[in-house]
C-alpha cells in the first residue's frame, strides 16, 4: 500500500520452488494455478465494488481497478490517489487542502472482499492443486 494505491494479493510463498521440488509437476501446476489465481482475482474484483456504496459516486475508485496475475500471486488494486482512505477511512484527519474529516468511515471494500469470499479462495487453490497430483 502507498501512493494511494490499494494492492490485495494473494500469495502463496515460494511457489513454484514448492512444486518443482515436492511435485515435479511445475507445468501442469503452473497452467492449473494460472486458472485459479485468474478466478479468485475477479472474484475479488467484483465483490470489492459491491462494497462500494457511496453517497455520491463517480465511478472513478471503480473504474480504476487493475489486476496482476502470476500462478503464485495475485493482484487486485485501485490507483485513484484517494483509494486507500475511502478503504480504511479518514475520520479525525485533514487532507491536503486543509479539510478535517470528524466522520468519514472506512468501507473496507477489499478486506469485506476477501472474508466474504475466503471459502471459495481456499477451495479453488485446493481444487488447483489437488488437479495436478496423480
Amino acid at each position: 500500500m502507498g501512493n494511494g494505491v490499494v494492492d490485495f494479493s494473494v500469495n502463496i510463498p515460494n511457489g513454484s520452488q514448492i512444486a518443482a521440488q515436492l511435485l515435479g509437476f511445475t507445468p501442469r501446476l503452473e497452467a492449473s494455478m494460472m486458472q485459479a489465481m485468474d478466478e479468485i482475482i475477479g472474484r475479488l474484483h467484483t465483490a470489492s465494488v459491491s462494497f462500494m456504496q457511496w453517497k455520491n459516486p463517480t465511478g472513478a475508485l471503480e473504474q480504476s481497478a487493475y489486476e496482476i496475475i502470476t500462478p503464485w500471486k495475485g493482484t487486485l488494486g485501485y490507483a485513484v490517489p484517494y483509494a486507500l482512505r475511502r478503504d480504511l477511512g479518514f475520520s479525525g484527519m485533514t487532507d491536503s487542502l486543509g479539510r478535517f474529516y470528524p466522520h468519514d468511515p472506512g468501507k473496507f471494500y477489499l478486506e469485506n472482499a476477501f472474508i466474504d469470499n475466503n471459502a471459495f479462495i481456499n477451495e479453488r487453490i485446493g481444487t488447483a492443486l489437488k488437479s495436478v497430483l496423480p
